[in-house]
């Protein structure tokens, strides 16, 4: 088995990894492509020359490249290239490796080695696809990817020596199994597993501890709130029956235009412990960084006075996203944005959030006080603004990060004098 040829089936196992795995997690659409036609390079160059092993490390590297300015993330670059490796070596080891062994310790003849190999190399690249689906799948339902993504440290040094050794030890094992050197074979198998195992280990724990720390910090913020409701609640029931009193004075004076000023007074003073407690509808969205997305808003909102009305219906988690978690934040906090930026200085805003779930999929809509006449299609061209100092790229970015997810549906749209944006995507089918 030449060079060529073992470069020609870990280069098929690489796109089978970018379609079953790579796609829509750590690569959009057009990277997807791009490195698919990479490999169709490799795959051409490989029946010519054996340096096409130099475009296989070039694709490895553009492959690097892609998931890191697809998911913003170093150690999802890690997990991916780690996940990539050790399938393909599960897959090799229990297959092509087995019988190369076979051979190399005399157990069958070069005549039996020659038969075997097609059916071996076919059942490898079966083998190969299973673990891709298994993995697949216990990811979605371990939700590994989400967890990954949530650590905020970026780790770049560690991300990038643990995909740099990985793939170095890769390249060196698969060259010591050409040359029969079984037992630096076999240490390396189990070198590369044992580093596949600890960093995703780590990794993990790192990312649920970071998602402790959110709920700590959300928790703690929740108990702050609601200790200086409660001190203010008792400060008022203390005065409750005098402010009464004096409200009863005005009117049997029937000094109503007092009276009413009063009673104005009164509701501005009783509003920190009055006003909604979003709290409890927070606790429908499984998702902290979604939870964090809508707590700054509404303190947002609350500094800038402007009124703001959450409604969620169902119970939401990580497991409903259709798409990329940090695509779906970006897309969330543009609507957001919009919405605050449009009602900031104007006399009447308001900011409605309805959030709505069904069984197919995850309706969510946001309505701004709008008093501007331009028509929407310039609103969403890139660069216009209405807001001075602002770049005008917002709901244009929103919809070129849609753009790779055919199935998600959006709209704009003017009602009276309201601003609505709508988004829907489609629920994951467990």
């Amino acid at each position: 088995m030449t060079i060529s040829f073992v470069i020609a089936l870990y280069a098929i196992n690489f796109l089978q990894t970018i379609w079953l795995i790579g796609y829509k997690k750590y690569l959009n659409y057009r990277q997807s492509i791009i490195l698919t036609g990479v490999i169709g390079l490799i795959l051409f160059t490989s029946y010519f020359t054996s340096y096409s092993f130099v475009l296989l490390l070039l694709f490895l590297l553009i492959e690097a490249a892609f998931i890191f300015f697809f998911t913003k993330s170093w150690p999802l670059v890690a997990l991916y290239s780690l996940l990539q490796n050790a399938l393909v070596l599960i897959s090799w080891a229990a297959t092509v490796d087995i019988l190369i062994i076979l051979w190399a310790k005399n157990t069958i003849s070069y005549e039996q080695y020659f038969a075997l190999r097609a059916p071996i190399i076919i059942l490898q690249q079966v083998v190969f696809f299973i673990l891709l689906s298994l993995s697949k799948k216990v990811g979605h339902q371990q939700l590994f990817f989400i967890s990954f993504a949530k650590i905020k440290k970026k780790y770049v040094v560690s991300s990038i020596l643990f995909f740099v050794v990985s793939y170095s030890l890769n390249i060196l094992r698969a060259v010591i199994i050409l040359q029969l050197k079984l037992i630096p074979f076999i240490q390396l198998t189990v070198l590369l597993l044992a580093l596949t195992i600890v960093f995703v280990y780590t990794m993990y724990n790192l990312s649920l501890l970071y998602a402790q720390h959110a709920q700590i910090n959300m928790l703690s913020k929740k108990a702050y709130q609601e200790a200086e409701t409660l001190a203010a609640a008792n400060e008022f029931k203390h005065d409750y029956r005098n402010i009464l009193l004096s409200l009863k004075t005005y009117i049997d004076q029937q000094q109503y235009e007092k009276a009413s000023t009063y009673l104005a007074s009164i509701i501005d003073y009783s509003d920190d412990f009055t006003k909604t407690d979003y709290h409890p509808q927070l606790s429908q969205i499984d998702i902290l960084a979604v939870q964090g997305v809508i707590i700054n808003f509404f303190e947002k909102c609350s500094t800038l006075n402007i009124p703001f009305k959450f409604m969620i219906t169902q119970h939401i988690s990580e497991h409903d996203l259709s798409i990329n978690l940090i695509d779906f934040i970006r897309c969330f906090s543009i609507i957001l944005d919009n919405a605050l930026e449009e009602s900031i200085g104007i006399d009447d805003p308001q900011i409605q959030l309805t959030i709505a779930k069904t069984q197919h999929s995850i309706f969510i809509e946001v309505k701004n006080t709008h008093h501007s006449t331009v028509a929407i299609e310039h609103i969403l061209k890139n660069n216009f603004t209405t807001k001075k100092g602002h770049q005008g790229k917002g709901l244009s970015i929103f919809i070129k990060l849609l753009k790779q997810y055919p199935k998600t549906n959006y709209s704009f749209s003017k009602e009276k004098n309201l601003f609505v944006v709508r988004l829907t995507l489609p629920i994951i089918k467990q």
